[in-house]
C-alpha cells in the first residue's frame, strides 16, 4: 500500500519540524513543509497531497483559513487544523470549510495519529459518496430509492426525463402514482413474491408518465439489507423502452408486409390463411380465396414508368380495400398479384357479389401524373371445403380459376370448376 502524502503548513519552524519527524516515524510520507497561506495554495495544487495539516493563524495576508478555502476551490483535499486558539469567532470561520478535524497544540502524538487516520477515512466515504451521488444524478437510466414501506426517498435526473415527475413531486410518495393499469393484480403480487423471496425482481412494467403517456420500461428492483437482514430500502432502476418497442415493431410489421402497399405479404397472408382454415374446420364453416392478376400492368410500367406503375398499385390497392367486409384479408404476394381471404362465408353468392364488386371498381378510371389510365383484372376464386381442405390445394386452385379468367377474355371472375 502507498504512503500516504502529508503538505504540512505551519510558520512556527520548531513545531513543522517536530510534526515532520513524528509523521515519519507514524509512517506517513511528508511531501512538503511550508511556512505560509500563499506557499501552501502554490504546493496545493503542485504536489496534490492526500491531506493537509494546516495552522489555522499564519503570519502574512492569507491565514490557514483562507488558504484552505482557495485550496477547496480546486482540489477536494481534507485538511486538519493546527490551532493553539479557541476563540469562537475564528472557529465558526473555520467551521465554514469544512475542515476533517483539529489537533490542538502542543500536540500529542496520539492523537495526531488518529485523527489523521479518522480525516482520511472520512475522506474516503466522502469520495465514495460524491461518486455515487454523481453516478445517481448522471446515470442514463430512471433511479428511484424508497424506505421499506415503500415510499420515494430520492430520484435521479433520468427519472425526472422519462416520467416527468421532479424529484420535490416524487419524494415522499409511492411508486403507485406511476402505475399505468395495464398489468393486473396478478401480476404485482408475482412482483412483490419475488422480490421479497430472492431480493430482486426484474422484467418489463408499463408505467404511465405524469402527462398521461403509458409507456414500457425494463426495470431491476433491488432490495437492500441492513446487518441482521431485514429490509430498509428498494433501489429501482429504470430504462424507457418506448423506442426499442417501436424499432421492433416496425421490424416485425417490415418482415410481414408489403413495402408499397402496406398490404400484408405472402408471410403474414398464409398465417392468417392458416388461421382461417382451422376456424372454418372448427365451425364447419365455408372460405373463399381469391386470387386477383392485374391485366396490362406491364405496359404501364413500360409506358409511363415504374413510378406511375406504383402509384396505379398503390391506387388499386385502396380500392380493393373499399370492396371487402370487416374480418376479410387482402394481401399482395408478387408484382400485380393480390389474394384475398373470404372467412365466414355463408353462401356463394357473397363472394359472388364481392368478385363483381372489384371487378367493377378495378376498371374504373385512374388519373395518375395528369395521365388518365384504364386498367383491369382477372379473378379466380376457391372454396374450402368443396375445393380442397389445405392452403396449397385451395391456392393452386384458385390461380387456376384465375387464368380460366384470361383465357375467356379477362376483365372477369371465374370460380374454380374441377
Amino acid at each position: 500500500m502507498s504512503k500516504v502524502n502529508i503538505l504540512i503548513v505551519e510558520d512556527d519552524g520548531i513545531t513543522a519540524r517536530d510534526l515532520e519527524k513524528w509523521l515519519t516515524g507514524l509512517g506517513y510520507n511528508v511531501s512538503a513543509v511550508v511556512s505560509s497561506g500563499v506557499d501552501a495554495i502554490k504546493k496545493a495544487k503542485e504536489i496534490n497531497p492526500d491531506i493537509v495539516l494546516m495552522d489555522i493563524k499564519l503570519s502574512g495576508d492569507i491565514d490557514g483559513i483562507e488558504a484552505a478555502r482557495q485550496i477547496h476551490v480546486y482540489r477536494n483535499i481534507p485538511v486538519i487544523y493546527l490551532t493553539a486558539f479557541s476563540d469562537k469567532a475564528l472557529l465558526r470561520r473555520a467551521n465554514i470549510t469544512e475542515p476533517f478535524g483539529y489537533v490542538l497544540k502542543p500536540f500529542d502524538e496520539k492523537e495526531l495519529h488518529i485523527t489523521i487516520e479518522m480525516a482520511l477515512c472520512k475522506h474516503k466515504v466522502a469520495e465514495e459518496l460524491r461518486l455515487a451521488k454523481m453516478v445517481f444524478e448522471n446515470a442514463m437510466d430512471g433511479m428511484m430509492v424508497t424506505d421499506a414501506r415503500g415510499t420515494i426517498l430520492s430520484v435521479n435526473n433520468a427519472f425526472t426525463k422519462i416520467t416527468g415527475y421532479t424529484p420535490e413531486e416524487a419524494i415522499g410518495k409511492n411508486p403507485r402514482l406511476l402505475k399505468s393499469g395495464r398489468q393486473d393484480a396478478e401480476f404485482y403480487k408475482d412482483f412483490w413474491d419475488t422480490l421479497i423471496a430472492k431480493g430482486k425482481w426484474e422484467g418489463e412494467i408499463w408505467n404511465k408518465r405524469k402527462n398521461g403517456e403509458i409507456y414500457p420500461e425494463w426495470t431491476v428492483i433491488s432490495a437492500v439489507r441492513n446487518n441482521q437482514g431485514n429490509i430498509t430500502h428498494y433501489i429501482g432502476v429504470a430504462r424507457d423502452t418506448t423506442e426499442r418497442i417501436r424499432y421492433e415493431e416496425k421490424i416485425k410489421y417490415q418482415a410481414y408486409h408489403d413495402t408499397l402497399t402496406g398490404l400484408p405479404n405472402r408471410l403474414l397472408f398464409y398465417d392468417r390463411l392458416s388461421v382461417a382454415l382451422s376456424n372454418a374446420k372448427r365451425g364447419k364453416g365455408i372460405l373463399a380465396v381469391i386470387f386477383l392478376d392485374i391485366d396490362g400492368f406491364k405496359p404501364v410500367n413500360d409506358t409511363f414508368g415504374h413510378d406511375a406503375g406504383d402509384i396505379l398499385l398503390q391506387s388499386i390497392t385502396k380500392r380493393l380495400m373499399n370492396c371487402i367486409r370487416q374480418g376479410d384479408t387482402v394481401a399482395r404476394i408478387g408484382g400485380d398479384e393480390f389474394t384475398l381471404i373470404l372467412p365466414q362465408v355463408t353462401q356463394k353468392e357473397e363472394v359472388d357479389e364481392i368478385a363483381r364488386r372489384l371487378i367493377d371498381t378495378i376498371k374504373e378510371s385512374y388519373l395518375i401524373n395528369k395521365h388518365k389510365l384504364y386498367i383491369t383484372a382477372s379473378i379466380g376464386i376457391s372454396f374450402y371445403p368443396d375445393d380442397g381442405e389445405d392452403m396449397q390445394t385451395l391456392m393452386k386452385k384458385a390461380d387456376i380459376a384465375m387464368y380460366s379468367a384470361k383465357e375467356k377474355g379477362k376483365n372477369n371472375y371465374q370460380f374454380y370448376a374441377g
